[in-house]
Order: structure tokens, then sequence, then C-alpha cells
């Protein structure tokens, strides 16, 4: 997470109060892709904080760009309570009580719906989860085939979060001396399209799993992950 800020606050630094001839070759294709380059003007970075997906913001001739800076090859993208995340997919699809059972079935891996199981209960990993609850499993995959589902499901753990009021439009990854982007929405329409066959509990490209079930602060919330994102950005960098 400190590499992450601190690379953060480097691209801040390298592209704040910068005019186009003094950036690499790299560099002036990244932001003549984004912008309507105007020589005589400058270029402006902003470091966003909070909760928010974007991590900074490049602004030139009073248009804004906002970028979700990512660094080497983690793969966790999203956490939140199992009842936020069932709210949105009731506001969103009207899902019924089975789906929202299931989905606080597989993220607590007690057997309960609350995590208030007797102390001595076990907690189960995916394979035993998926031995002992075949029927959950499938009836999740299932809700999850949906291309609605999946396409909003993905746009929330990529894009918008649960609480993020400043959305990026391109996700940056590397750093000032090598990097790959591409816009977000080609993104998660790549990811949408990816079918895994190993994981559990797959949202197209990413995947649905508890984020822990034995640590209390993070107990009963889903988290999405997603695998090495460097050769999908890659492949989607406009030429």
């Amino acid at each position: 997470m400190i590499r992450g800020f601190s690379n953060e606050n480097e691209l801040v630094n390298f592209y704040n109060n910068k005019s186009i001839s003094d950036f690499n070759n790299q560099h002036k294709s990244f932001l003549k892709k984004i912008f309507h380059i105007d020589k005589n003007k400058k270029i402006y970075a902003n470091k966003v904080g909070g909760h928010n997906k974007t991590d900074i913001t490049l602004i030139h001739k009073a248009i804004s760009v906002n970028l979700s800076i990512k660094i080497g090859r983690g793969n966790s993208t999203h956490q939140e309570k199992i009842e936020f995340f069932n709210d949105f997919l009731i506001e969103r699809f009207s899902i019924n009580k089975e789906i929202q059972n299931n989905f606080k079935l597989f993220v607590w891996g007690d057997g309960t719906l609350d995590g208030k199981a007797h102390p001595s209960k076990k907690y189960i990993n995916g394979k035993e989860f998926l031995e002992n609850h075949p029927e959950c499993i499938s009836s999740l995959k299932n809700f999850l085939k949906n291309e609605e589902v999946k396409y909003s499901i993905i746009k929330r753990a990529i894009f918008k979060g649960r609480v993020s009021l400043i959305n990026p439009t391109i996700i940056f990854h590397g750093n000032v001396d090598n990097f790959n982007w591409c816009f977000i929405e080609n993104f998660i329409n790549a990811l949408c399209n990816h079918k895994s066959k190993k994981a559990l509990l797959p949202v197209g490209g990413i995947t649905a799993q508890p984020w822990n079930r034995t640590n209390e602060k993070k107990r009963g919330s889903i988290q999405f992950k997603i695998g090495d994102k460097t050769k999908l950005i890659r492949s989607l960098t406009p030429k």
C-alpha cells in the first residue's frame, strides 16, 4: 500500500505543471490520446484522497481525466460487507431471499447466515464448502452468469466501489518509467467476456470469495480479486 501511495505521489509530481514538450514519446502518446493537446497550455495533476477509486486527476485546458493507478501484480480489487453487497443487488436486480442467503452462507462459511455459529464450529475452505453446499454454489454461479449482473458487479468492483464519488475513466498500470494503460470501459468489457474455469465463484474475469473467514475485522465481507492485470491492460493499450 505504501509503495502504491509513493508511486501516485511520484506520478503527480511528474505530470504537474508541465508542457507536452517536457515528456518523452511514451508519455506524449498517452497524453495526446486522452486530451486535445494545446502546446501552449500546461498539464496539471492532483492527488485524489478518501475512498474514491480515482487516485490522481490530470487536467489540461480545464478538462479533467481521472486515473486509477495500479502497480505490481497485486490482485485484490474490492471488499465490502455482505449486507451492503446484497443491498446493491436488491436495488439493482431485486434479488430474492434465496440468492441473498446463499451469498451470506458462502461468505460466513460457518453454516450460518450471520456468522454466529458456536465457537467450536470449524470454518471451511472453498473445496469443503463446495462439497457441503453444492446447491448454494450452483445457484450463485447461475445468477452470476447473467451478462447484466456480471457487468454491474465488475463495474462496482473496479470502477465505482461502494462510496466512491470520483470515478476513474482510465487504468494506469506502472510508474513514470514504464507503464501501460487503457480505458476502464474497455477493461470492464474484456473482463465480462472472460470465462474462468478454475475459480469457485467466477464473475467473468474476476473472482468472488470471502475476504477472510477467520479474521474478526474481515469476516462477513465479500472480496473480488483479479489475476495478473498486466497482460490484459497491455493488450488494451491504444496504439
